[in-house]
């Protein structure tokens, strides 16, 4: 009867285990490349916990050109199932929902920066503290339009992932 309870309780515990987050980058979507800059995107998870989900991606920047190119904040935006779905904020600026001002990349330079999703934002009302709190991005194929003014021309690129929970 023991066995049963051992083998019961064994089969119980992998059926109702937590699935594993992951990412696929299918036809190298979530890379850009023109004439001004390469870029690139990562989804990150908070607090480096995969079995929640992701909330933030990694923008890696590489500015090609001679000249300052700067990253539009306020015209970069979040992508969920294909549409557009607001902007972004990093994670100084969660308590007040701001767009993050533009970012100059100098000449031949580089850009990382981790940004989270402001439609993925909850507030969170706690007995010692309120504020607002990242979620996490749901499955399905999540991205950023990256907006960039380079030489008084402002270049959108479309980069893109596919979020999945492997159980």
């Amino acid at each position: 009867m023991k066995n049963y309870l051992l083998i019961f309780v064994c089969l119980y515990i992998s059926a109702c285990g937590i699935g594993k987050y992951t990412w696929k980058d299918t036809e190298n979507k979530r890379a850009a490349n023109n004439p001004c800059y390469e870029a690139s995107i990562e989804p990150t998870h908070l607090d480096n916990t995969p079995r929640y989900g992701f909330s933030s991606f990694k923008l890696r920047l590489r500015n090609k050109t001679d000249k300052d190119i700067v990253i539009n904040w306020d015209k970069t935006f979040y992508v969920d199932a294909g549409g557009t779905k607001g902007l972004f904020v990093d994670q100084a600026m969660n308590d007040n929902r701001q767009v993050k001002s533009p970012d100059a990349v100098f000449p031949k330079g580089s850009y990382t920066h981790e940004i989270y999703p402001a439609a993925c934002l909850l507030y969170s009302e706690g007995r010692y503290s309120s504020g607002y709190e990242h979620d996490y991005m749901p499955e399905g194929e999540k991205g950023v339009i990256l907006s960039v003014t380079c030489d008084g021309n402002e270049v959108k690129e479309k980069m893109t992932v596919k979020l999945i929970n492997k159980y």
